[in-house]
């Protein structure tokens, strides 16, 4: 319990530098670019996460489960050696397929920089992928402090350099879109460890003793997954730039940002005990795999309780840095801020059910889940606007979270048989 403490706190430590440095970018964004501009980026990222999870096919999850429960360092990195080369192949054909549907004409748009924004998003995607990887192996050796800098960091930093240095840059650099200068910084590294994995890739077949067809075939499950869950907490931002202007998707934004800080704790947890949950559930040590999950649930329930009453307290205040229109967006903090404080203080049943080997519950709760939030915000949005995503994205967290609990308790994860 003292050892999970001090990565807990040093984790928060950690990647609250990562975490400021994304709420900078959007700031500034907001404020040198205007809001129009702040939507069109949320809804940037939007499509370049959604893509990252199609790259790496939910090998970097599986690599975590499965390294976890060998002691071997040559088995593991095996593991994460093979995948990182298989998920590097499948990025660079996403991006390829991608070029020819831009060339082809296939995909229209309004506006020809949002296609050319769009389209450095997707170069970055090398670099997003292989950051996974490495943040997989990190946690895998047991580093996760080093695994939560870099994670909260790295990419964030990288884009606020590149933003401030085309804010405060000279004219001839003022054409040069901030977005694009930030995916040429990672797809040359990305480029770079897609061919190094591709010449090391018979290592990691070696090591693991599967083909690439039975790796990929391992991984779809958690890809699926994976997927749907992150399509999930994507719904609402692409229903909202589907029904709504994209300045009513920069306040949506804003506020989800702030919301989020109360799940934060969730997912620094959640990356500290992902391999001890699935090496506990291996070695069928039921009651220590309860007592964790217990304490752990405690633990982010405090920290995200005490978010909360900050939060909601200051949220005007928080929201005027982006500027004064976005207080407006202050009765959607409330509305998702409740619900990721119910989130956070259900636990990591997701992850538990993940590394327990009940992914596939999981998926279908997931599958259903986004089914009904895009149906709610269909509903809602037209009626109610941004509130309406955001009561949408509510009564969905919550009853997933129902869901999740449901799958413990009928298949006793934490209980003995």
């Amino acid at each position: 319990m003292r050892s999970f403490t001090f990565q807990f706190v040093s984790s928060l430590g950690v990647r609250a530098f990562g975490l400021i440095a994304g709420f900078l970018i959007s700031i500034l964004i907001a404020r040198a670019y205007g809001s129009e501009n702040l939507g069109q980026y949320a809804l940037f990222v939007v499509h370049l996460n959604l893509l990252t999870v199609v790259a790496k096919c939910g090998l970097d999850t599986w690599v975590v489960r499965e390294g976890a429960r060998f002691d071997d360092r040559e088995v593991k990195a095996g593991y994460v050696r093979h995948s990182l080369g298989l998920a590097m192949v499948l990025s660079l054909a996403l991006i390829g397929c991608y070029a020819l549907l831009l060339i082809s004409g296939w995909l229209a748009s309004p506006s020809q920089t949002v296609i050319t924004a769009l389209f450095y998003m997707l170069l970055a995607l090398p670099g997003a992928v292989l950051i996974r990887f490495v943040l997989a192996w990190l946690r895998l050796k047991g580093r996760t402090i080093v695994a939560n800098a870099l994670e909260g960091v790295g990419v964030n930093g990288a884009l606020l350099i590149c933003l401030l240095t085309v804010y405060f840059s000279s004219i001839w650099m003022s054409n040069i879109h901030p977005i694009g200068l930030f995916a040429l910084c990672t797809v040359g590294v990305g480029a770079i460890a897609a061919v190094l994995s591709l010449l090391r890739g018979t290592r990691g077949y070696t090591s693991t003793g599967l083909s690439n067809q039975a790796t990929l075939a391992a991984g779809l499950p958690f890809l699926l997954v994976s997927f749907s869950a992150t399509l999930n907490t994507s719904i609402d931002t692409l229903s909202i730039s589907h029904y709504l202007p994209e300045e009513d998707l920069a306040l949506y934004s804003a506020a989800q940002k702030l919301a989020a800080l109360l799940a934060f704790p969730l997912v620094v947890a959640g990356s500290i005990v992902a391999p001890q949950f699935s090496a506990l559930f291996a070695s069928s040590q039921t009651q220590t795999l309860r007592t964790a999950f217990i304490r752990t649930s405690i633990g982010i329930s405090i920290v995200s309780g005490v978010g909360c009453i900050i939060v909601l307290t200051l949220g005007e205040q928080l929201l005027g840095m982006w500027g004064d229109s976005f207080i407006d967006a202050y009765d959607v903090l409330i509305v998702l801020g409740i619900s990721q404080l119910i989130n956070a203080c259900c636990g990591p049943l997701g992850l538990l059910l993940n590394m327990s080997g009940y992914e596939r519950p999981v998926l279908w709760i997931t599958l259903f889940n986004s089914g009904l939030n895009l149906l709610l915000n269909a509903t809602l949005i037209p009626s109610f606007g941004i509130k309406g995503a955001a009561l949408a994205t509510g009564i969905v967290i919550v009853l997933q979270n129902v869901a999740f609990f449901g799958v413990v308790w009928r298949n006793r994860v934490l209980s003995a048989a």
